[in-house]
């Protein structure tokens, strides 16, 4: 549970602050930091999921792995370069620091049953099947089977996997985006 945050090294008090026009809280597992004006981002700490929204001011006007926030989907691989890609590996690697980029040789690791069933109940065979008309949700089946085997349990002797309810709420946070009710 986070108690302070500390700015230039210098811890501050415990929650809510205002630095500025940026106030920084938190209700329950959600962490925000919000601008007066310009953006928001929220993470769900528990989760390690965070959504970032800004205002129309930076339309067209972003880069990176967030995409170009232009509603023009055949420019949001732009490359750090400037060069737009049509990989995705490539994609990313231009905007990744040396040491976090992907190992290509790493090896693939055997999915858990346990994990296969959650991300499976997830998306595949109805929990989340109201949205499926609007947002396609292979992609967050995908990153729940790669999270799930990747994170621990939620806490020792919980049963879910963190990174298989990561995926879900990452899917519901975008369904609610979208104007689904989940």
């Amino acid at each position: 549970y986070i108690q302070h945050i500390s700015i230039n090294g210098n811890p501050q008090p415990i929650l809510p602050l205002k630095l500025g026009d940026v106030n920084i809280h938190r209700d329950l597992d959600v962490l925000s930091i919000t601008s007066d004006t310009e953006f928001s981002l929220h993470c769900n700490v528990q989760f390690d999921l965070c959504w970032f929204e800004v205002s129309g001011w930076y339309f067209g006007r972003t880069a990176g792995l967030l995409g170009t926030l232009n509603n023009e989907p055949y420019d949001e691989y732009t490359m750090s370069s400037g060069v737009i890609s049509n990989e995705t590996q490539l994609f990313t690697d231009s905007w990744s620091l040396k040491q976090c980029r992907q190992n290509k040789l790493a090896q693939t690791q055997e999915v858990s049953q346990e994990v296969s069933d959650a991300c499976t109940s997830f998306f595949r065979t109805g929990i989340l099947a109201t949205c499926s008309a609007v947002l396609d949700p292979t992609p967050f089946y995908e990153m729940c089977m790669d999270l799930g085997m990747k994170s621990p349990p939620i806490r020792k002797g919980h049963p879910a996997v963190k990174g298989a309810c990561a995926a879900a709420l990452a899917y519901i946070e975008a369904c609610t985006a979208l104007k689904v009710p989940m």
